[in-house]
């Protein structure tokens, strides 16, 4: 059984995550460099293990995927006129890339995790985001083809 104690610690890490929201975090453009924050990176990979605890101790299976981003080395034009961010490119690939380690470790370190990268498996662009992070229609569609096929992969290997 389930030690509760890890219920509360997220649900404390969820309160503190929204107490510091603000609005005016993600007003952009900004004329600002932004700097790598460890930090944050910290909370974040103990609030994921935190989900992998859980699910791993009530025996749920948990699939972890990198989001996809239109931050990227090989920006089109256009792409970066959409940004508006551009400046402040390496930051969030820095981001991105720590993120994505850090749900690799994860599912290697936890029974029943699994990772998937999404980034590999779809080139992000214009045609498949409504933004910078979230997919449209054909982005949903890419996305839940490559989830399908990963775990039709894994149920034929599991029989």
């Amino acid at each position: 059984m389930m030690d509760n104690s890890y219920l509360i610690v997220f649900s404390r890490a969820i309160k503190r995550k929204f107490k510091k929201y603000s609005p005016d975090n993600e007003q952009l453009p900004s004329n600002t460099i932004r700097e790598f924050d460890k930090e944050t990176l910290k909370y974040y990979k103990r609030n994921m293990e935190i989900i992998a605890l859980i699910c791993q101790n009530m025996d749920i299976n948990l699939l972890l995927c990198t989001p996809l981003s239109l931050f990227k080395k090989d920006n089109t034009d256009d792409e970066k006129k959409y940004i508006q961010d551009y400046a402040n490119l390496e930051f969030y690939l820095k981001y991105i890339s720590e993120g994505n380690t850090i749900l690799k470790e994860i599912s290697k370190k936890h029974r029943l995790i699994e990772h998937i990268d999404m980034s590999k498996q779809i080139t992000a662009n214009l045609k498949i985001l409504s933004d910078r992070y979230h997919p449209n229609i054909e982005g949903n569609k890419a996305i839940s083809s490559v989830l399908s096929k990963y775990i039709e992969k894994k149920l034929i290997i599991k029989k």
